[in-house]
């Protein structure tokens, strides 16, 4: 049986170039545009805020010889803070339980012999978290709690309710700062500012860190509190592309 012959193909230069060229244009389409010539820089504001309250977290821990007991003598000391707390007249949504905590302690845990031991004790505790309004009440509010029971002050941070509404300004204000520094620069080359090709917020200023935790006896003096300011700030980072 006779085999079928293919015809035969022939390929002159003339074809073959217009393959290669045909190839390599879909390959030079994926290139990338090139990127426009841009300008990135950062805007910065700030300003000092009054605080108009305080949050105070304020605590009481007892030890005693059993669990039911310590229990029950924290219970009691809360009771007297509460009691207090309503009478300086905060408001219920204004004060949060934070912690009630239970655990054993060894108090003989470090204690180099002949010493004499001591009975294991259990340790009771509970924390509440007050906004204090005014701010310079403060001071007042914490040693009248300490008369009460209180033996912990954990944290004392100050708070302005103004300040989102300064932030909202602020942010503007760095915007206005970051296209007054862009065209400062471009101009000293003697070329302008384009559309704005990117914007990003940077981290903004936090209020002052908390007091270290604090403990006291009763009858403590009244300590006095100066508010001073919150230094709040808002800065972003802008790129803008330089105009032809």
């Amino acid at each position: 049986m006779a085999t079928a012959r293919l015809p035969a193909v022939r390929v002159t230069r003339a074809a073959l170039g217009c393959a290669l060229v045909l190839v390599a244009v879909p390959a030079l389409a994926q290139q990338p545009p090139a990127s426009p010539p841009s300008v990135t820089v950062q805007g910065e504001a700030s300003a000092d805020v009054a605080p108009d309250s305080v949050n105070l977290s304020v605590g009481v821990t007892v030890e005693r010889p059993t669990a039911s007991e310590a229990m029950a003598a924290v219970a009691k000391a809360a009771q007297s803070v509460v009691v207090q707390i309503k009478a300086e007249g905060i408001a219920d949504n204004d004060v949060t339980t934070t912690g009630i905590g239970l655990a054993p302690v060894n108090p003989n845990e470090g204690v180099v012999p002949p010493a004499r031991p001591k009975l294991p004790m259990f340790r009771a505790s509970t924390t509440v978290l007050l906004r204090v309004k005014p701010a310079d009440k403060a001071g007042t509010v914490a040693s009248h709690l300490v008369d009460k029971g209180v033996n912990t002050i954990d944290s004392f941070t100050y708070e302005s309710s103004r300040r989102a509404d300064v932030l909202d300004g602020l942010r503007g204000d760095a915007m206005r700062d970051a296209r007054r520094k862009a065209e400062i620069y471009v101009a000293a080359l003697g070329l302008r500012l384009g559309p704005v090709l990117d914007i990003q917020p940077v981290g903004e200023a936090m209020p002052p860190s908390p007091m270290p935790m604090a403990r006291f006896e009763k009858g403590v003096a009244t300590i006095p509190v100066q508010a001073g300011t919150i230094a709040l700030g808002a800065a972003v980072n802008v790129r803008w592309a330089i105009a032809p």
